[in-house]
């Protein structure tokens, strides 16, 4: 069977078979690897977006790279202008319109589904006898 790249680096890395320049290629793609991975696995309440940005710049920097934030008030503005465009250029409507046939059909079926449970059925004896909501309403002559 033939191993991909990496696999070979990774084969010859473990030997102390490679090159300088492929060492430093698959201590990269570790250091990137575990990066992502050690991202990934934070829980949330211990990773923030600001944490995830600082992460972000901080490669940036160690790779002379350029890196730009959105946060804040500018955040708020690009997306509240985002969302203005959708909605002038009618692609929220087209969506929601295209959406909303589904979801009123899952509506119905969730809602036959429900009035069909015995607590629904008690809860609505219960509302009429007691002439309390739609159920005492829909009584009324």
């Amino acid at each position: 069977m033939r191993r991909s790249r990496l696999e070979s680096l990774l084969h010859d890395y473990v030997n102390g078979d490679l090159r300088d320049d492929d060492r430093r290629e698959v201590e990269r793609l570790a250091a990137a690897t575990f990066l992502a991975r050690d991202l990934i696995n934070t829980p949330a309440e211990d990773m923030g977006p600001a944490d995830l940005a600082a992460a972000a710049s901080a490669v940036a920097k160690e790779f002379d790279a350029r890196c730009s934030v959105i946060a804040g008030d500018a955040l708020l503005k690009q997306k509240m202008g985002e969302s203005l465009e959708e909605i002038r250029s009618g692609a929220f409507a087209k969506e929601w319109s295209s959406d909303r046939a589904d979801k009123l059909e899952l509506l119905k079926q969730v809602r036959a589904m429900q009035a069909s449970l015995p607590m629904t059925k008690w809860e609505d004896a219960a509302r009429r006898a007691f002439h309390i909501g739609d159920a005492a309403r829909a009584e009324k002559p």
